[in-house]
C-alpha cells in the first residue's frame, strides 16, 4: 500500500514518507548525498546512481528507526535485497507480486 511521500523527494522510487520522519540522523550519517533535511524532517534528494548508491541506500533501510524511507518501484532486484534486511513492509510493491519477480527471487535463493 502507497504512502504520501514527502514532498520535496527526489522523483524516482526512493523516498521518505511525509510527516514521518523524526530527525534520528541515520539517513545523512549513512548517505549525506542522498538525503537533505530541515527542522521539520529528511526527504530523498537524490536517487541512487549505482550499485553503491543502493547499497548505501539498504543500509539507510536497514538502519532507520521509524520506517520512514519506502521504495515504489519493481525492480526484483531491489525487491529482493530490501526482503533479505527484512524491510520487505517498506516496498510498496512487494516481490512476489509478479511472476518475473517470483522466478527472480527463487534463483537468487539458489545461488545462496
Amino acid at each position: 500500500m502507497a504512502k504520501t511521500p514527502h514532498h520535496r523527494n527526489a522523483a524516482g522510487d526512493f523516498y521518505v514518507q511525509r510527516d514521518c520522519c523524526t530527525l534520528c540522523g541515520v539517513p545523512w550519517d549513512v548517505a549525506p548525498d542522498l538525503f537533505s533535511y530541515d527542522d521539520t524532517g529528511c526527504w530523498v534528494a537524490r536517487q541512487p546512481g549505482g550499485s553503491a548508491d543502493e547499497a548505501r541506500m539498504l543500509e539507510v533501510f536497514a538502519r532507520q528507526d521509524l520506517k520512514c524511507i519506502r521504495y515504489r518501484g519493481r525492480q526484483p532486484r531491489i525487491l529482493h535485497a530490501l526482503e533479505q534486511i527484512g524491510e520487505r513492509r517498506q516496498c510498496d510493491h512487494p516481490i512476489g507480486a509478479t511472476l518475473l519477480s517470483r522466478l527472480v527471487s527463487w534463483f537468487t535463493k539458489l545461488r545462496l
